[in-house]
């Protein structure tokens, strides 16, 4: 009897492991007004996109809407033209684009990609929309202020002349798909609310002549699958049951209900810098069941495949780079301080170290991950790594979770939300890409080894 059960088993793994070809294969979008948009590469249908809507508007012709403009201007104009003011903003939505991806799919990135035309200076902001605005008939005067239902999600450094430059758009573009967040579109502008302007920008807009120059909406995704008796799936996990997250400085403050960080920077002087430190609770329940890399081939488990841990600016300046590390000593984000930061033995030669004076405050970091630069025209949206090698050795031997730590550029800073943040799919998120190896129901077991046996018979025929 027992043998009867190891023959059934090791038939079902054949079959299974014969079945599994490839995992989550990216496809990938492109969506621009008046081509018939492209799935890797090659058209789909014969339908020309005509989804986009956008428009700008001016304080010195506070009454008019320009939605048929080729162009799309956005900034302050001051200082540069002395006695002559005026703040332009411009608004852009991608409309009726979800009937083109499959009801399965995980959006898995996302960008908006505008073509600039020409430039006077920076930065400029850029923000979401979080309510309803006709673009066709908004003006100045009716628009509102501009932080009135507009999220802030980043900036643009530098406009260059004829360059295309990207905005991140995946976790809202997620949220746009799930309907957990309106598709209002994204807003650019200048800071408004500085008596010293920046300057002025202009990119190409929808009903430019030609259709290479308008704005571009391009998403990346995955279907989930059953191959064979293996199903795929994605777990998009945050909030403080699966994420514990807190920021530190060079003083004694705790800071575990912060709902984000401070600019995360080294830059000096020595108390501006800030770094944040996050743990991934493995035992929490969309985790734990996650099986050790150790653990033998079994029907009814789940492996993980790939993990990404992101973070989303809300406001600053990340014009360089963060870089991510794993710590080397346990915290707890109810107590973990920079206590000391400025005296003892100071700070580090290399600024990717921690201070002398910080150990045993908190930690040393442990396994350097790798930075994550920005589009250095628009940083704005998610920072992104693959954690994959990290949990799984965190899911295989929990003690050895010390969580990350999140460093700044020594020159800028952004801040980030934390698990805290309301809007919940700015906060730090976890996704898990998972195979789940099916229990199927014996006969299908069997029609799945005959299958393989059959195969592997034609096979040694061929060769014969």
């Amino acid at each position: 009897m027992i043998r009867k059960s190891v023959r059934f088993g090791a038939l079902a793994a054949a079959a299974l492991l014969a079945a599994r070809v490839t995992a989550f294969t990216t496809q990938t979008l492109v969506l621009q007004n008046g081509l018939v948009p492209t799935l890797n590469g090659s058209p789909v249908g014969a339908t020309p996109y005509t989804g986009t809507v956008d428009t700008y508007i001016d304080s010195n012709y506070p009454d008019t809407n320009y939605i048929d403009a080729p162009t799309l201007s956005y900034g302050n104009m001051v200082w540069l033209n002395p006695g002559f003011t005026n703040i332009d903003r411009a608004y852009i939505r991608f409309d009726d684009w979800t009937g083109y991806l499959p009801a399965e799919a995980f959006i898995t990135g996302a960008k908006v990609t505008l073509v600039g035309t020409g430039t006077n200076g920076t930065p400029h902001q850029i923000r979401y929309r979080t309510a309803a605005i006709d673009l066709s008939t908004v003006t100045y005067n009716n628009a509102g202020s501009y932080t009135a239902n507009q999220q802030h999600m980043g900036l643009e450094n530098s406009g260059v002349f004829g360059t295309a430059r990207s905005i991140d758009v995946t976790n809202l573009s997620r949220s746009w798909l799930s309907g957990s967040l309106g598709n209002y579109g994204l807003m650019l502008t200048g800071y408004e609310n500085y008596s010293a302007s920046y300057a002025r920008d202009i990119v190409y807009s929808s009903d430019d002549a030609v259709p290479a120059n308008r704005p571009q909406y391009v998403i990346q995704y995955v279907i989930p699958e059953q191959v064979g008796m293996i199903q795929e799936s994605v777990r998009v996990l945050n909030g403080p049951t699966v994420i514990q997250d807190t920021f530190i400085k060079p003083d004694t403050t705790t800071r575990a209900a912060s709902l984000v960080t401070d600019n995360i920077q080294d830059q000096n002087p020595v108390l501006n810098r800030c770094r944040a430190l996050l743990k991934v609770l493995v035992s929490a329940d969309s985790i734990a069941d996650l099986k050790q890399s150790s653990d033998p081939f079994a029907m009814g488990t789940t492996r993980l495949v790939q993990a990404k841990l992101s973070f989303s600016i809300v406001d600053g300046d990340p014009r360089e780079s963060l870089t991510l590390y794993t710590a080397a000593q346990n915290w707890d984000d109810t107590a973990a301080t920079g206590a000391g930061g400025v005296s003892g033995n100071g700070f580090a030669t290399a600024s990717t170290e921690w201070a002398q004076s910080w150990e045993t405050a908190m930690s040393n970091y442990s396994v350097n991950l790798g930075g994550f630069a920005y589009d250095p025209e628009f940083p704005a949206g998610e920072a992104v790594w693959d954690i994959t090698s990290v949990l799984q050795a965190w899911i295989d031997n929990p003690s050895t979770n010390f969580g990350f730590i999140l460093d700044g550029d020594v020159n800028y800073g952004a801040r980030y939300a934390l698990t805290g943040y309301a809007a919940s799919h700015m906060q730090p998120t976890l996704t898990l890409f998972v195979e789940e190896y099916l229990i199927p129901e014996p006969s299908s077991v069997l029609l799945a080894a005959a299958g393989a046996s059959m195969a592997l018979r034609r096979r040694r025929a061929s060769r014969s």
